[in-house]
């Protein structure tokens, strides 16, 4: 593999202020900070009641404060180069334009009748290439359809097995990683984690899709736990369409390619664009200022 490239999106501070992540030692239970990239490079990060707009080409952020008001945060999203689609506390969906004006919102809240969503945060949300769709991962799967404002249930949540990622191609085909696949009403494309990622990492049983990029490479990522420290190192690798593993890279903690999470620290959420750059973002145990950041990596 090539050398890796590591970029700093984002460097913040823990906290409970808008902008600020509540990461320990602040908070030790909470909602996690999902984002998702644009075809156009733009990020859009979930920060409990706000939102974080990234433009990583011209060197720009902006904080879209509470727009659904402060007890509302955001649990997921996706977007596009014109929307944002997003889930919410109170288990609705939003359509927001970059601009952060409220386009659209559906849902009929809690549930597990038409048009609800009984999912923890955070959940995975990815818009099918024509925009017409946008699918929602958690314990179950959900179809989003907006202009129908349509919330419908095609995988229901089973006692013995589980979902663990959720990802579309460039042709519109949905992918969802599990154990074994789970009855839905449905096509779907069910994956399950590549035997030679076991072989990388002889410990891990489990991993989770989480994208495929224009040339349909497969990214899946998995933890480890360090040696010293008992905390989860965030371990990615990308698979090729033809099976064959391209390449695979340590994120955090000792070995980790991002010098700032060498510490004890953790991932929290991993996103890959249509170019297949990777997106990490992530926090040290210790310390307040600076010690929560998103990166870029370019692998391969």
């Amino acid at each position: 593999m090539k050398q890796v490239q590591v970029e700093a999106l984002l460097i913040a501070d823990k906290g409970h202020k808008a902008g600020q992540f509540a990461v320990p030692p602040m908070q030790y239970d909470g909602a996690g900070y999902p984002f998702a990239a644009a075809p156009d490079g733009r990020i859009a990060l979930c920060n409990d009641a706000n939102l974080i707009l990234l433009d990583p080409r011209r060197n720009t952020k902006r904080l879209l404060q509470a727009p659904f008001g402060k007890r509302t945060d955001f649990w997921g999203v996706a977007c596009t180069n014109d929307i944002l689609v997003v889930m919410l506390s109170d288990y609705t969906i939003a359509a927001l334009g970059w601009d952060g004006r409220v386009r659209q919102r559906f849902g009929e809240g809690f549930g597990k009748g038409k048009n609800q969503i009984s999912d923890a945060p955070p959940v995975r949300m990815v818009i099918v290439p024509s925009g017409t769709e946008v699918w929602l991962q958690g314990n179950n799967l959900y179809r989003i359809v907006p202009r129908e404002e349509k919330i419908e249930r095609v995988v229901a949540e089973d006692r013995d097995k589980s979902l663990t990622g959720l990802a579309v191609d460039a042709r519109g085909r949905i992918y969802v990683s599990g154990d074994v696949p789970i009855a839905s009403t449905e096509r779907l494309q069910w994956r399950v984690i590549p035997e030679q990622v076991k072989r990388l990492s002889p410990q891990v049983w489990s991993g989770s899709l989480f994208g495929i990029d224009e040339l349909g490479n497969s990214y899946w990522k998995w933890h480890r736990f360090a040696k010293r420290g008992n905390y989860p190192i965030a371990e990615v690798v990308c698979e090729a369409p033809n099976g064959r593993l391209r390449w695979h890279v340590v994120l955090d903690g000792p070995s980790g390619v991002i010098k700032p999470l060498r510490s004890a620290s953790q991932i929290q959420w991993l996103e890959v664009d249509r170019q297949g750059r990777l997106y990490a973002l992530g926090w040290t145990y210790r310390g307040l200022q600076k010690r929560v950041g998103l990166f870029r990596v370019i692998a391969g």
